[in-house]
């Protein structure tokens, strides 16, 4: 899974209670279960910083590489959640209303391109 936070900057430095706070609201909007301790950061040039929980480390590298220059681009505004699982791929755009032509073609895009995630 793979989820965007509105903390940007280096996830390691944060303190302890925004980690789970950020943690915790990922958790919410996703439904699903998650630990800081399974949290590792996946540094972007974007506005957001995005967290990456993975059963097994390094299983889905490879697509997330791919949504690399799209997470780049995302709005930081709308926190992200990206879920691969057997059963396919959740992509959940909180509170995002697509209102213009460049944020429905952000969408998809990012569908597309997490259409390969394992």
């Amino acid at each position: 899974m793979l989820g965007s936070v509105p903390a940007a900057g280096n996830w390691a430095s944060l303190p302890d209670w925004i980690k789970k706070a950020a943690v915790e609201k990922l958790a919410n909007e996703s439904g699903i279960q998650l630990s800081v301790e399974s949290a590792q950061e996946f540094p972007t040039a974007g506005k957001a910083a995005f967290l990456l929980f993975e059963q097994t480390p390094g299983e889905n590298r490879d697509a997330i590489q791919r949504l690399t220059p799209l997470l780049q681009d995302w709005p930081a505004q709308f926190n992200l959640v990206i879920h691969s699982s057997p059963k396919g791929i959740h992509i959940y755009a909180a509170d995002c209303f697509i209102q213009t032509v460049a944020l429905l073609d952000k969408l998809l895009r990012l569908g597309k391109t997490a259409g390969g995630m394992g």
